[in-house]
């Protein structure tokens, strides 16, 4: 075979073999695929309102061409409910494709559920009192007393319906272990609901009385006290 007739059949070859990968990538995007998708559900909510139990997630399936499907990161895909227009009580949304943020090239096929069950409250705030939690031993037999906490109440934010079922606001445990009198301590407040926000102060200053029993001054005060009572029985 002549040069030349080698040099066009090498043309040749090379023209078949971008042909054929220009018919496989094409193939390849015309071809179409399905898949589910854990999709996360961003609200829109009035600031005056709060959403109890959110739905946090749905599944979507999604279909379009399968070079696109395989590679989409769950992240590109989420659901929008605006709840902007509505107030307080329970709320039954249905969720349609337009619910669905996702690339233009993808159809939805299915939302499960398709109707969210949900319910918003009013967001208030309120003055709740303060009880210091105590944990672990005092040391040398000492007993602890009531613990006082300065300042006695503070200023929390959540959901009316949950404000309502709480009483008190909480310190973080305080630890006894190794004390033997009187100590204050700073602690930070638990707040009793994940939708309970503290606002303020987050720290209160908690001082805890420790007693020793039969402590020597306490043998002197249970003497005279003895004392006084006999007197008073002879006269």
């Amino acid at each position: 075979m002549s040069e030349g007739k080698t040099l066009w059949a090498l043309r040749a070859l090379a023209l078949a073999l971008a042909i054929l990968a220009w018919a496989f990538i094409s193939l390849d995007r015309e071809r179409q695929a399905e898949r589910p998708f854990a999709a996360t559900i961003q609200y829109n909510i009035p600031s005056q309102l709060v959403l109890l139990e959110p739905v946090e997630t749905v599944s979507v399936r999604l279909s379009g061409p399968a070079s696109v499907v395989s590679t989409l990161n769950p992240f590109d895909v989420f659901v929008v409910v605006d709840l902007t227009d509505r107030s307080e009580g329970p709320v039954e949304m249905p969720l349609t494709l337009r619910n669905v943020i996702r690339q233009a090239s993808l159809d939805v096929v299915s939302i499960e559920p398709n109707v969210l069950t949900l319910e918003l409250d009013r967001l208030v705030s309120e003055i709740k009192p303060v009880v210091a939690r105590l944990s672990g031993e005092p040391a040398a037999g000492a007993v602890a007393g009531t613990p006082s906490v300065l300042p006695e109440s503070v200023l929390v934010r959540g959901p009316a319906s949950i404000l309502s079922r709480i009483q008190t606001i909480d310190t973080r445990p305080i630890n006894l272990t190794g004390h033997a009198i009187d100590f204050s301590e700073q602690a930070l407040l638990r707040s009793p609901d994940p939708l309970i926000t503290v606002i303020e102060p987050s720290v209160v200053t908690v001082q805890v009385p420790l007693q020793i029993p039969n402590a020597p001054g306490d043998n002197n005060l249970s003497s005279d006290a003895g004392r006084e009572s006999t007197a008073a029985d002879g006269e």
